[in-house]
């Protein structure tokens, strides 16, 4: 039989085990008679110590995705796990990293690269190219992928 109408559906757990946390990002429905999906979103923590500290809710349903394209593409193309510029600004709830702890990792990047770039940094003149918008020089190419190269293996 068909599952109907829904408005809202109820989520809620008893708070209960070693580590009773959740984190519900959205419930999905598939009425598989009508072939009918309907979405309930959450993004949010069913947990006491996060989030809005609740343990249940009340869920509104939508017939379309609660994402539109261009917010799925930036939730789902760069996971914030394995970048840590875009867990600073999106931020990663599902890790155990503060956002002070992130940007901290961050700008010490930052200033790694740029000591990398001064401990190349000559101060002399070299004969530039014009590669589209920019000018740059063999000497300048051959430091920006020399520090890269250093600085790789603290990234990866």
């Amino acid at each position: 039989t068909s599952l109907g109408k829904l408005h809202h559906e109820q989520v809620w757990h008893d708070n209960t085990g070693s580590n009773p946390s959740w984190f519900l990002d959205h419930i999905s429905v598939t009425d598989l008679e009508e072939n009918i999906t309907r979405y309930f979103p959450c993004h949010d923590w069913l947990a006491v110590e996060e989030g809005s500290g609740e343990v249940e809710k009340m869920l509104p349903c939508s017939d379309t995705p609660y994402l539109s394209s261009t917010q799925a593409f930036l939730k789902n193309a760069i996971p914030a796990e394995h970048h840590i510029w875009w867990s600073c600004w999106k931020g990663n709830d599902a890790s155990n990293f503060t956002l002070p702890q992130r940007l901290t990792v961050a700008f010490t990047l930052v200033y790694l690269a740029m000591a990398l770039n001064i401990a190349f940094w000559s101060g002399e003149k070299e004969e530039t190219y014009n590669i589209t918008m920019f000018d740059i020089s063999s000497v300048e190419l051959y430091k920006g992928i020399m520090s890269s190269l250093l600085l790789f293996p603290v990234i990866a």
